[in-house]
C-alpha cells in the first residue's frame, strides 16, 4: 500500500507500536485519512494523534 501523505515511520521500542509522520494540506484531509485509509489496515486497533503547530528547528544531517 502506498500512502505518499507519509514521510516518516518509525519503530517504537515500548511493543509492537509506530510512530508516523504525515502531511496533509488541511486538518479534514488528515481525518479523512486516518478513518478511510489507516483504520482500515487489518492489525491496527488504535491511533493516537497529535498536531504540529510550529517547527522550531530542524536538524538536516537526520533528514532521509
Amino acid at each position: 500500500m502506498k500512502f505518499l501523505n507519509i514521510v516518516r515511520v518509525y519503530g517504537i521500542g515500548s511493543g509492537p507500536r509506530l510512530h508516523v509522520h504525515a502531511v496533509f494540506k488541511e486538518e479534514e484531509e488528515a481525518y479523512s485519512f486516518i478513518s478511510n485509509k489507516l483504520y482500515t489496515i487489518k492489525g491496527i486497533n488504535s491511533i493516537a494523534t497529535s498536531k504540529i503547530i510550529r517547527r522550531y528547528k530542524i536538524d538536516p544531517s537526520i533528514l532521509l
